[in-house]
């Protein structure tokens, strides 16, 4: 698997694996622990976009870095998250530079599979409402990821999760007893699904 940054020593393993997603990719992670129970979670997608993630010990994010490839050319973003916004760099697309403006403890809901359950952290406990920023990968000539600050509904739902906001078709998180993810749907069908072994 190719990484944007190596696994530190200081990096204890917690889960590795693979989801086939929506469209028929599939996406190879890797989630390791950090000091202070931060984590790191890595994403390696077919087509070659690649993610690094640092969530801090209640799945917020810290920081989000992605290299992203369309033919011949290449994003690469990073997004610094701070108590209320977050600011953005970008080589490959424009604006170089931007600041969104956050709520307090607003969660991320990015492209990847990977992850998801670690970004809801608090949220799944709590439930109701809560802010998120939706990253959604678009096609280059889109901007490549479209940035969308909302509030999602999060409530339990038998062995799993359902979220659900203004704009957003409900969406549901189906988990193992370890609370890790195994299929994340959308209510039009498409799903992501877990595959074993990693």
């Amino acid at each position: 698997m190719r990484k944007l940054h190596p696994v530190g020593a200081h990096e204890a393993t917690q889960d590795a694996g693979r989801f086939r997603r929506f469209e028929g990719e599939v996406e190879t992670w890797t989630v390791h622990g950090l000091p202070g129970g931060r984590r790191a979670v890595r994403v390696e997608a077919d087509g070659g976009d690649l993610w690094h993630l640092i969530l801090d010990a209640d799945g917020l994010p810290e920081r989000l870095e992605a290299r992203l490839r369309e033919g011949a050319r290449t994003l690469d973003v990073t997004y610094t998250f701070f108590a209320d916004e977050c600011l953005v760099w970008r080589r490959g697309a424009a604006p170089a530079t931007e600041a969104i403006a956050l709520a307090a403890g607003c969660r991320l809901l990015w492209p990847p599979m990977a992850g998801r359950e670690h970004c809801l952290g608090g949220a799944r406990a709590a439930g109701g409402a809560a802010p998120f920023l939706c990253l959604a990968r678009v096609p280059a000539a889109e901007g490549w990821l479209a940035v969308r600050p909302t509030t999602l509904e999060v409530r339990a739902d038998g062995a799993g999760l359902v979220l659900e906001g203004p704009g957003t078709a409900p969406m549901r998180a189906q988990l193992d007893e370890a609370g890790r993810l195994q299929r994340w749907a959308d209510d039009g069908g498409a799903m992501a699904v877990r595959l074993e072994p990693a």
